[in-house]
């Protein structure tokens, strides 16, 4: 008498990815903590206590949600910013991103990196928001934007540094290398939501001086 087959068993390999990807994001929340408490303190030596006083960051800053970047360009439609809409981003080891363009500064062994899809509705300047001095690119079909000013975030606040661009309507690719740090926020702003008190320092004017450091 023939055996009866066996029931076809399921495959284990997505369930694994899955597990992989979670696990990679917990490990790199976990070495980004160890991290910031330090450029943390530095800021705060200098500044009031943040009791009793109201927040120097745009209030979307303080409400992120997880986001793992992209390490090729296949991946950034699951890597997506949104104007807004603050994240704190988990990166790649720059050596493991293969950057559509290449980044305007050399990274070196032990930064890390990643790429994210910006959809832009309305077209304008807006600001991009990090709280660490990691390089930036905005490209439009696969060319760069050349930024429009740069600075650092308001006085005692968390944020390190602001790049302006001025923004077509449309897909456009960020890309975040030479960070210091496996995580890292980022928050785009329309600088028209942006009141006086959230600007930070005055924005250094675009020339040929200046533009090579523009992104730093």
């Amino acid at each position: 008498m023939p055996s009866a087959p066996l029931p076809a068993r399921r495959s284990a390999f997505p369930r694994l990815r899955r597990l992989r990807r979670s696990s990679l994001v917990l490990l790199a929340l976990g070495l980004g903590a160890l991290a910031e408490p330090a450029a943390s303190e530095t800021v705060e030596r200098a500044c009031p206590p943040r009791e009793g006083r109201s927040s120097p960051e745009p209030a979307e800053w303080n409400r992120q949600h997880v986001l793992l970047a992209a390490s090729n360009a296949a991946g950034v439609g699951d890597a997506a910013l949104k104007p807004g809409a603050a994240v704190r981003a988990v990166l790649r080891r720059d050596r493991a991103v293969d950057f559509l363009a290449k980044p305007g500064k050399p990274s070196r062994p032990g930064q890390f990196g990643g790429m994210f899809r910006v959809r832009i509705e309305r077209p304008g300047a807006y600001r991009v928001m990090l709280d660490s001095k990691a390089w930036l690119d905005v490209l439009k079909d696969g060319v760069a934007v050349a930024p429009i000013g740069h600075g650092p975030g308001p006085a005692c606040s968390r944020v390190r540094k602001t790049v302006d661009f001025q923004l077509s309507r449309g897909d456009h690719l960020l890309q975040l290398s030479a960070s210091p740090s496996s995580t890292a926020v980022i928050l785009i702003m329309p600088s028209a939501n942006l009141g006086p008190d959230r600007h930070g320092a005055a924005l250094a004017p675009p020339d040929h001086n200046t533009r090579g450091d523009m992104r730093r």
